[in-house]
């Protein structure tokens, strides 16, 4: 308990794949790491203003490079002019004669964690008091249909001289669940008084398969619920799947459970007051409804 791990790597094989996908002999992998660092770190760096959120790095016959975007035309350029400079710049760098670039649009950059960190991180650098940019973005991803959103801002907040952590959180956010949905992502804002880290987790739901089978199981449920005092009197709620003999059994069993009651009494049905608490005429009305309802 208590020990922290990064969400995304906690679910890599499960829920996403990893961003840099290629194999490499044991001389050639830590080379190839630091490659794939520098590239990366040139990137982000030089087209800031595009607002990357991943960068999927892919070798294999040759190098694709995928950049996942809010703004592609700050990297394609006018007429592609910067998106070739990128490609021989990353030619250069891989020493290899094919490079492939491609460039995907984000549609929605609310509901993208990374995005929403660098949206915060650039708003404290522009001197935006945190709370209203975290409560911003709160709403922003809340109009958007997230089903749970937590961000966390930790250093000089404010330029106090103490650094200190908040925290604000909408929904539900299942960080132990390894069938959910979460995104994780990291920024940090450099302002005057000191360096500001933004974490932000996006609860995006659960996978598919497992809503299929709880809907299912909740359906099942409600389809064969009975409801039954434990004095005798209760309703029995057949559904319309439910057969004729399954609904005779439930009436067999309500009388069972009446003739028990009326053993335990030690009296007859004539000596039953008003103010006794279990009533043979409600109790004969309700047979009566039971048994219309399984005769039609």
């Amino acid at each position: 308990m208590g020990q922290k791990i990064n969400p995304i790597g906690f679910r890599l094989a499960m829920r996403r794949n990893w961003d840099s996908q290629w194999f490499a002999r044991k001389r050639d992998f830590a080379e190839q790491v630091l490659l794939d660092y520098k590239l990366r770190e040139h990137i982000e760096s030089k087209y800031a203003q595009a607002m990357i959120a991943k960068i999927e790095i892919l070798r294999q016959q040759k190098i694709k490079i995928n950049i996942h975007c809010v703004k592609p035309g700050m990297i394609i350029g006018r007429k592609g002019g910067d998106i070739d400079t990128l490609r021989a710049h990353a030619r250069k760098m891989c020493n290899s004669g094919e490079v492939e670039v491609d460039i995907r649009e984000i549609r929605q950059p609310e509901s993208n964690a990374t995005l929403v960190a660098l949206n915060i991180a650039a708003q404290l650098e522009k001197r935006v008091m945190f709370r209203r940019a975290m409560r911003r973005a709160l709403l922003s991803a809340e109009r958007v249909g997230v089903q749970g959103i937590k961000i966390m801002c930790k250093g000089r907040l404010n330029g106090a001289e103490i650094a200190r952590f908040e925290r604000y959180h909408r929904g539900r956010v299942p960080l132990h669940t390894l069938r959910a949905k979460i995104d994780y992502g990291f920024a940090q804002a450099k302002t005057s008084m000191g360096v500001i880290g933004i974490k932000v987790w996006i609860f995006h739901g659960e996978s598919a398969a497992r809503q299929k089978q709880n809907r299912a199981l909740e359906d099942e449920a409600f389809s064969r619920k009975v409801e039954i005092g434990a004095d005798g009197e209760g309703e029995v709620k057949p559904s319309a799947e439910t057969d004729t003999s399954e609904t005779e059994e439930m009436i067999a069993e309500a009388s069972k459970k009446a003739a028990q009651v009326r053993s335990r009494s030690g009296r007859n049905i004539d000596d039953v007051g008003a103010d006794d608490h279990f009533d043979e005429d409600d109790f004969a009305d309700d047979l009566d409804d039971l048994q219309d309802d399984a005769g039609t």
